[in-house]
């Protein structure tokens, strides 16, 4: 038999187990929402944009300058195709700067585009390659289809390891 002290501790107990719980769903639904509120905002800024004279489609994007995860890094996208047809390979380049500003030399560079709605992955890698003035041409990179994109760049330099990620929106061809 319990003393009323043993009950007590036992409630107290399941009681903050079912507050944590309730913590963790709401955490989770509040990160679910604020995805679907950012893919629904990119969608429609997507569908008011002009249809692209090419066949391709016009973009909407987050190039940069963007900081990386661990604040080491700028990478920003300064040259790269305003039209990007559907499965079609492109070719960008990217500047790499230290967070002081200097131009990050001969990194090494992984290159990883996928497709966060779907967890989709490109299978054929994209290929990084050094220009100089910290400048790198990523070629190879390609969207299989229309919808929301994220290029993610490792990168491995003198001065430590990093990873940053580019986000933007395929619309489908003719909006």
């Amino acid at each position: 038999m319990m003393t009323q002290t043993q009950e007590y501790r036992i409630a107290v107990m399941d009681f903050e187990r079912d507050v944590r719980r309730a913590t963790i769903v709401f955490l989770g639904f509040v990160a679910a929402l604020g995805a679907a509120m950012l893919a629904r905002s990119l969608r429609e800024s997507v569908a008011a944009s002009p249809p692209a004279a090419t066949g391709g489609a016009v973009v909407t994007k987050s190039f940069g300058p963007i900081v990386s995860h661990l604040g080491r890094v700028r990478g920003e996208v300064i040259g790269y195709s305003h039209v990007i047809p559907i499965d079609s390979a492109q070719r960008w380049i990217v500047l790499l700067e230290t967070a002081a500003g200097t131009p990050i030399e001969n990194a090494s560079m992984t290159v990883r585009v996928s497709m966060p709605e779907t967890g989709e992955t490109i299978a054929a890698p994209a290929v990084a390659t050094p220009l100089g003035d910290g400048r790198y041409e990523v070629s190879g990179v390609r969207f299989t289809k229309a919808g929301w994109w994220n290029v993610a760049l490792g990168v491995g330099y003198v001065g430590g390891a990093d990873s940053l990620a580019f986000n933007l929106v395929v619309p489908e061809h003719g909006r």
